[in-house]
This record gives C-alpha cells, structure tokens and sequence, in this order.
C-alpha cells in the first residue's frame, strides 16, 4: 500500500525536514484519511440558537433535519419532547440516545445520534446531507499518532489563528500549516527550556498552541 509506505518514509523523519517535494504526498495522505474517518456520533444539544443564525447542533437545526427525513415534527421545541416522538419512529430508535447534563457544569441536554445504528435508508438520508462531517482535527491527530515528530496537531481556532482555516481544501491548508510549524519548531529547538522538557518540539508547540489559540489561557 502506497500510503504505508509514504507514512513509514515521513515516521523515520521530523517536521524539520519537511519540503515543497512532500506537499502532493501530504495532500494524498491527508485526503485518504479524511475520507476513511467518518463521524459516527452526532449530538444535538438544547442550546438554543442566538442573534437569529441556527447553531449547527441545536433542537431547531434537528427539527429542521427531521423535515428533510420527512419526519416532520410539529410538538414542542424541548429536547426530551423530541426524544419521545423519535423513539416511536423504527427506523431511528436505534440509533438515538438520551444524555441528561442538567446537573452536570454543562447545563445543556444532548440526544445523541449513532449513524452505524440507524436503519439503512435513514443512515443514507445522514451520510449524503451536510450534517455528517468528516473532521480535519481527527486527521491530524492520527497522522501525529503515526508519525509524532513530523505532523503537527491542530484544531479549528488555532488553524484559524494560523490562517490555515480548513472550510475549503483542507489537505492543502494542512500542507501550509505544517509549513509554518516547521517555521516556528527551527526557532524554538535550540531553546534550553525546550531541551530540558523532554518532550518533542511539536508536542511542545500543541501545548502552546492549545493554550494560547484553543482555550485562551495565554495572552
């Protein structure tokens, strides 16, 4: 298998190293991934949506789903409600599941969607919409699995931060953000403080870059 080989090339290497001659090889790598890993778990919370735009996940945009399934539902825009009458359709009972978080700090209720346990034609009715996507983050965070010190993790807003936002062609945004990585990783190597941590200089920047861009921790 081509991709194998081209992943045991990049495991022997670090982000160093990278050059213009790995970017189709990424870019084939990315998009063989991002096609194999498919989101098997939707969860719609009953947090409403704000300033009149629908929230991808919220009780309105699943309402609006089951119109699309011709289930339309004409009750109560209350997530247990919803539950209820979803457990009375065959087809999607089951695949669904009911998450009280009320007493948790989450404060939102979740029903929890399982694509692989819903009944065949509703399961194509989700894989061929919008609402089923595949993820860029969980690319990375494999590819980073099977080679540590070449492919560097990131997530929305730090690829945001990087402007490497991944909407449109995300294999291509992924080959420009190692890019910049490798930029940042041949600046900080030599650092002592980085020499003492013991860890990979892209562990390290995961941890800067998930504390300043992801959680805000750092100004």
């Amino acid at each position: 298998d081509r991709n194998l080989c081209r992943l045991d090339a990049f495991r022997r290497r670090f982000i160093f190293d990278l050059s213009s001659d790995d970017k189709l090889d990424i870019y084939q790598i990315f998009l063989d991934f991002y096609y194999a890993l498919e989101i098997d778990f939707i969860k719609f919370s009953d947090e409403y949506s704000q300033k009149g735009r629908m929230k991808k996940y919220s009780v309105e945009a699943l309402i609006s789903l089951l119109d699309e399934l011709d289930f339309g539902y004409k009750g109560r825009k209350d997530l247990r409600a919803i539950f209820d009458f979803l457990c009375t359709i065959e087809d999607i009972r089951p695949g669904i599941d009911f998450i009280d978080k009320k007493n948790s700090d989450s404060k939102k209720n979740y029903i929890v969607f399982t694509i692989s346990k819903l009944r065949s034609k509703i399961r194509r009715k989700f894989n061929s919409g919008n609402l089923v996507k595949r993820s860029p983050v969980s690319v990375s965070k494999c590819l980073h699995l099977l080679a540590p010190n070449f492919f560097p993790l990131w997530d929305r807003k730090i690829a945001q931060e990087y402007k490497c936002g991944y909407v449109k062609r995300p294999n291509e945004q992924y080959y420009f953000f190692c890019e910049k990585a490798k930029h940042i990783s041949a600046i900080i190597k030599d650092y002592k403080e980085c020499k003492r941590s013991g860890k990979s200089i892209l562990k390290l920047l995961d941890e800067y870059n998930y504390a300043k861009y992801t959680k805000g921790w750092i100004d």
